[in-house]
């Protein structure tokens, strides 16, 4: 992802999950000359499925985040451990975030990106 002057920076993907059972969540981030917030990875917890653009607040239920990383870092891996997929949600948004930077300049590789949820009660 390459940083831009004039706004934040965003790549996603919609899944669907199960609520209240418990999820884990973790990705690997690598910066190069992010001055400000850096790059993150953000959980959004929705009602509804196939919410294009940016859902409604009435849509979601909850944003959780993992991150930011900024500055010059090499492979860095964030977790969260316990997430409760909260009442009512169906679907979660993933979103890939880097902050926009003054002179334009920096980068944010993302790389296995996961949200492991309840073993499959089929067997698989």
């Amino acid at each position: 992802m390459l940083a831009s002057r004039r706004s934040k920076r965003l790549v996603s993907q919609e899944l669907r999950i199960i609520p209240d059972e418990t999820y884990d969540a973790s990705a690997w981030i690598k910066t190069q000359d992010l001055e400000r917030t850096g790059a993150w990875v953000e959980f959004i917890w929705l009602k509804v499925t196939g919410a294009s653009g940016t859902p409604n607040r009435n849509k979601i239920i909850r944003v959780d985040t993992l991150g930011p990383v900024a500055g010059s870092t090499d492979w860095t891996q964030i977790k969260l451990t316990g997430l409760n997929a909260p009442d009512g949600a169906v679907a979660v948004r993933v979103n890939l975030w880097m902050e926009r930077e003054r002179d334009g300049s920096g980068m944010a590789w993302f790389d296995d990106i996961a949200l492991l949820g309840p073993p499959s009660s089929d067997g698989d």
